[in-house]
């Protein structure tokens, strides 16, 4: 509930207020499909690692503990590889010194 409730409304904002503007749709559709690649491909390695954990009884603990260890491997590589993103440096107005700097679309935060 937090995380498509907060989280995905948040990037999905981000992503609107920060895009090309030439490309505006460009960043939210990215992050849609990197959310669609990332549930597929979890599901199906939770559900495997869980199967070859279990045994001829039922699902075994092991094989759901297996799956959150599993889990925590791609999650570590996503934790270090967003620190490594450099931020972009801002765009000039390209007037020289003294030019005033490009006005950008402020975000949305509240509805009147």
């Amino acid at each position: 509930m937090t995380y498509g409730g907060f989280t995905l409304t948040g990037l999905t904002g981000r992503a609107d207020t920060t895009a090309p503007p030439e490309e505006p749709g460009s960043l939210s559709g990215l992050n849609g499909a990197c959310f669609g690649t990332g549930a597929w491909l979890g599901i199906a390695l939770a559900s495997a690692v869980i199967t070859a954990g279990s045994d001829a009884n039922g699902v075994a603990e092991a094989g759901h503990r297996n799956a959150m260890f599993v889990a925590l491997a791609p999650l570590g590589v996503g934790v270090v590889t967003s620190l490594l993103i450099r931020r972009p440096e801002p765009a000039t107005g390209g007037g020289g010194a003294g030019a005033e700097p490009e006005e950008r679309p402020r975000p949305v935060v509240g509805h009147r």
